[in-house]
């Protein structure tokens, strides 16, 4: 399987940095793209940047390919701590994935020094180069990572579990706030 793994930050009293990872079946990828490209608004899609009703038809989209969701968060303990927070959601997300069969990650690209952090957390997890690799915003299975992240945010900002509904909460499979 390959994961697709995108980050973002919950709003609220401290704050949350969530990490999502989208997994599918490598044989699945295509099939997988050229649907969400097909419903996508615009691209690169950004799920705060739409309308609720494209991103609940996103989500219909990815309920149907039925990915396997992986969720951790991790309180943000004053500002700027969000790269700890993300360290600390790999090391709790890196085992599962690679105890449930997740061979490949693509991590969304952020900034040079940022992705060398990243590569820092692989490497300590026991991943290669061969089992990781960054991708950029037109990657449409990091959409995916994207829209679910999405949702999350509004599950806990708003108390409105809606959209998490629309993929399906039970393919959520490890959700933990750290």
């Amino acid at each position: 399987m390959q994961g697709f793994i995108d980050g973002s930050v919950i709003q609220g009293d401290d704050g949350i940095y969530i990490v999502v990872v989208a997994a599918v079946a490598v044989a699945d990828v295509a099939a997988f793209e050229r649907g969400i490209i097909k419903h996508a608004p615009h691209q690169p899609f950004h799920f705060h940047n739409n309308r609720r009703s494209v991103n609940e038809a996103m989500l219909r989209v990815i309920g149907g390919f039925q990915p396997y969701l992986y969720l951790a968060g991790q309180r943000l303990d004053g500002p700027k701590k969000q790269e700890r927070a993300r360290r600390l959601c790999f090391n709790a997300l890196i085992p599962v994935l690679i105890n449930d069969g997740v061979d490949h990650l693509t991590i969304e690209h952020r900034h040079r020094k940022q992705d060398q952090r990243d590569v820092q957390i692989l490497k300590f997890n026991g991943l290669t180069e061969e089992n990781y690799d960054f991708g950029d915003k037109a990657n449409p299975m990091l959409w995916v990572a994207d829209a679910v992240a999405g949702a999350t945010r509004t599950a806990y900002e708003r108390s409105d579990r809606s959209l998490l509904r629309i993929i399906g909460e039970q393919r959520i499979i490890f959700e933990k706030e750290l």
